[in-house]
Parts: C-alpha cells; structure tokens; sequence
C-alpha cells in the first residue's frame, strides 16, 4: 500500500471514501478495511483532540495577556 498522509479530517474522511469504494468493488479484503476503517477513527478522535487542545491553549494564552486569568 502506498503511504498517506492523514494529518486532518478532509485527509481521513477521502481515505475512508476510498476504503468503501476499494470494499465494494472487491479491491481490498473487508477485513482489511475494516481494520483500516477503525484505525482511521482512532486517528480522527486523536487529531480532533489536538485541535481542541491548541485551541483551549490559546484562549487560555488570549485571557492570561487580557489579565483575566
């Protein structure tokens, strides 16, 4: 398989579009698909957890330099 890269949910979510199409057509064994579906939603919550981390750690920045924190 080639490598991809996979750093946001536009990247995961044309993956997993193409994971069904690959599933449907008989292109790629379904366990394998599945196995590749579920590491892929392993991903997204990480990623969507950085993305809420980065944020809070700049609106905690923003209120420390407003001094209301």
């Amino acid at each position: 398989m080639p490598e991809r890269r996979l750093n946001n949910s536009q990247d995961l979510r044309r993956y997993l579009a193409s994971l069904i199409n690959r599933v449907e057509k008989g292109d790629l064994d379904q366990q394998l698909g599945k196995c590749l579906g579920y590491l892929s939603s392993l991903l997204l919550r990480a990623i969507e957890n950085s993305d809420t981390e980065e944020r809070l750690e700049a609106i905690e920045q923003r209120l420390k330099s407003e001094g209301r924190l």
